[in-house]
């Protein structure tokens, strides 16, 4: 398995990835391990597609997305706040995931105003 086999994340996990990094919505116990890096708890919550997916998931979490919003429970409790001042301060004006999904779709990009998703751009 390559390490940027991003097309094994289940969508769901997707979606969760997404909800949570651009809105900070918290996803459920085993996505919430893995963000406050918890192995051993991750592994026990991982249904079979994540458990495959789990290298793919943590590599994109890394190399795709804010420090700021995983590695410890600490970052992952203040994300939800800290995420509107990060993407103000950075003046971040897109957020992109992809390639993601089986069908190896367009990446997306996510235009950030003031903090919130204003658009989402093909």
């Amino acid at each position: 398995m390559n390490r940027h086999d991003y097309h094994l994340i289940p969508e769901e996990t997707q979606d969760a990835i997404r909800r949570w990094v651009l809105r900070g919505e918290y996803p459920g116990g085993f996505l919430t391990a893995v963000l406050e890096n918890r192995l051993s708890q991750a592994i026990a919550r991982a249904d079979a597609e994540n458990l495959l997916a789990l290298p793919s998931i943590v590599n994109f979490l890394y190399n795709r997305t804010p420090a700021q919003c995983n590695g410890s429970p600490e970052s992952v409790a203040a994300w939800p706040e800290k995420r509107r001042a990060f993407f103000r301060s950075e003046n971040v004006i897109a957020l992109t995931f992809g390639p993601f999904g089986q069908d190896k779709k367009k990446p997306e990009r996510y235009l950030i105003g003031n903090g919130e998703v204003v658009a989402v751009v093909e």
